[in-house]
């Protein structure tokens, strides 16, 4: 279903029909609904679907954090859409006909805030893992009032445990 946002004139999104409406770097566009190609997929263009499905599953779980917290918008791309892209680019690799995530690579969210200092992530009972560091909040814009997030991801299941604030 379409949706008109600006009167009869405007611009709309989803579909009328075989019309698609959407918005494009900020420009509203209008174009034909695309045909199904009807051919066998290429090894290249199975490659990217499975690197492209294995980064937004992993960034799924991250969507709300990043929305607030990767970057700043540039244009018309979201802070989403920056996150996704970067994750695209840097950390999906293709490896013995495997997409896989490079750990070491990922950034969950990026901002102008100094790193942790001195970080040390311990073992705790119930499950549970205590984080220490040194306090950095004379630094630049860092403040006294800020609030530690987390992001634990599992690598076997694939899940996340999130927190935000105490």
């Amino acid at each position: 279903m379409g949706t008109i946002k600006k009167g009869i004139l405007g611009g709309f999104s989803g579909t009328v029909g075989t019309v698609v409406g959407a918005n494009w770097r900020g420009m509203d566009v209008i174009r034909s609904r695309p045909k199904s190609s009807g051919g066998k997929p290429t090894p290249l263009q199975l490659m990217q679907r499975a690197k492209f499905a294995l980064a937004i599953k992993f960034q799924n779980s991250l969507r709300s954090m990043q929305s607030r917290l990767y970057g700043e918008n540039a244009g018309v791309k979201s802070r989403v859409n920056l996150a996704a892209s970067y994750l695209l680019r840097e950390v999906v690799d293709y490896v013995n006909d495997q997409a896989v995530l490079r750990m070491e690579k990922v950034i969950i969210t990026k901002g102008l805030l100094t790193g942790f200092q001195n970080l040390a992530v311990t073992e705790a009972a119930a499950q549970t893992l205590n984080f220490t560091w040194t306090d950095n909040s004379n630094q630049m814009l860092a403040k006294a009032t800020d609030i530690f997030c987390t992001a634990v991801y599992e690598e076997e299941s694939g899940d996340f445990e999130i927190q935000e604030g105490p």
